[in-house]
């Protein structure tokens, strides 16, 4: 696999915005135009709108914020792996080793004396029972003498490895690596993905603040943690645990100083003063991921751009409470700048969520159900005319329901199933 130079660090900048001088310029700054304030069909929003927000409404970040950084931060991936002739005497080694593992914090091996790495006693769920972890990613192993629909192999990459060198990087590696025990990787797929930008704010991300300006697709607005007073909070979510999608929006200098890796963090941020950098970090899982048809590490790269402005624009955002309709609210100023990172990360092109539940081998569920149901109909009916048969089902649906009750319970079904919105509703998403 021919390694590529995609790291995907972005480029720091020392850039700062102007912060404004009177309430009243703070109130044009949050006019400025915004690729998800207005649509093509909508008037925009009356600078007298937005002037007329307090300013506790404008507190926090709204000048000299800093843009630090973006990237993927994480990324686990499935591997499809040949095994070769020897793979029965290795799972059967990787049993030994796994048992001699028990009871300790890991267990030192060797593939050569400069490639070493820990064997644990667990696995990853009941699918991948070996686990093994490198210097630069922990790799899970499933029993599976061949791979079949589903990845035998899975690869959770270390944050370090990213912003230092690459996702292309581990993977070369991990091709080497996977020789050693009679394996040849032979397909990836990305299984979940966190990308982040990382800013350092004037003043802290409040409780107050978020509440008021949130507007997010996710039933599940927002839960924090390890909150302190009413200006300074810990970590703030949207979305569930399990979702597809997931925000995270916390003090990552704080997290940094915590757990002692000050000079690391300075170096990759480019300052000594990890004083109030926040960062916002989207995580997709395998379900989101397929949706928006990344389905290999090129299309990673390929829609990078893409994703981050759905994430931002359509998904989440920080508005002003300047309209009564949530996409037609002018984007807070500190947003339009965490928006502006989907070009840094590549070419922005539009990208579409296309709910699996709405692909065709899901519909031709659906249509065998609907067919076994109109078979039975016919036994009943005496029939063995194809289009008897259908005509009939048809005149008894119609007969057993109306309009009003069509249209609620399609409505339920589509904001439980999460694509309301191809509907043509607001609803939200997971």
């Amino acid at each position: 696999m021919k390694q590529k130079d995609l790291t995907l660090s972005g480029v720091k900048l020392g850039t700062k915005s102007n912060p404004p001088t009177s309430h009243e310029e703070a109130g044009r700054a949050a006019t400025a135009p915004s690729r998800a304030g207005t649509t093509a069909a909508e008037p925009a929003v009356s600078p007298s709108m937005a002037e007329s927000v307090t300013r506790h409404a404008l507190n926090p970040p709204l000048g000299n914020d800093t843009y630090l950084i973006c990237g993927i931060d994480s990324l686990d991936l499935g591997l499809f792996v040949e095994w070769g002739k020897e793979w029965p005497e290795v799972k059967r080694i990787l049993e030994d080793t796994k048992k001699k593992a028990q009871g300790t914090d890991g267990l030192l091996e060797e593939m050569t004396p400069s490639r070493k790495y820990l064997f644990f006693s667990g696995g990853k769920g009941d699918t991948y029972r070996y686990h093994l972890q490198f210097d630069e990613y922990h790799l899970f192993i499933a029993k599976a003498d061949k791979p079949t629909k589903t990845p035998n192999v899975y690869l959770s990459i270390n944050s370090a490895t990213i912003w230092q060198h690459g996702p292309l990087h581990a993977i070369n590696l991990i091709t080497n690596d996977l020789k050693y025990f009679s394996g040849e990787l032979v397909g990836v797929v990305p299984s979940r993905m966190d990308i982040c930008s990382d800013f350092k704010l004037a003043s802290p991300l409040s409780h107050s603040f978020l509440m008021e300006h949130a507007v997010c697709r996710s039933r599940d607005l927002c839960v924090f943690y390890k909150k302190h007073d009413e200006f300074t909070m810990g970590t703030c979510y949207f979305g569930a645990p399990s979702a597809p999608v997931r925000l995270r929006m916390y003090n990552k200098g704080e997290e940094a100083i915590k757990r002692g890796k000050q000079e690391m963090y300075a170096a990759r941020w480019g300052t000594d003063d990890l004083d109030n950098i926040w960062r916002v970090e989207f995580q997709l899982r395998r379900t989101a991921l397929k949706q928006f048809k990344v389905n290999t590490i090129d299309d990673i790269f390929k829609k990078m751009g893409g994703l981050w402005e759905y994430l931002t624009e359509r998904w989440f955002s920080l508005r002003y409470q300047d309209n009564d309709k949530t996409e037609r609210r002018t984007v807070h100023p500190w947003w339009q700048e965490v928006q502006g990172c989907r070009d840094k990360l590549g070419n922005p092109v539009t990208v579409k969520r296309n709910y699996a539940s709405d692909t065709p081998e899901t519909v031709l569920g659906h249509l065998a159900h609907v067919q076994g149901r109109m078979i039975s109909i016919a036994a009943q009916c005496g029939t063995k005319d194809r289009k008897k048969a259908m005509l009939r089902m048809c005149e008894l649906l119609l007969k057993n329901s109306n309009d009003l009750h069509f249209t609620k319970e399609t409505e339920k079904r589509a904001i439980k199933r999460g694509y309301h919105q191809h509907q043509g509703g607001e609803g939200h998403e997971h």
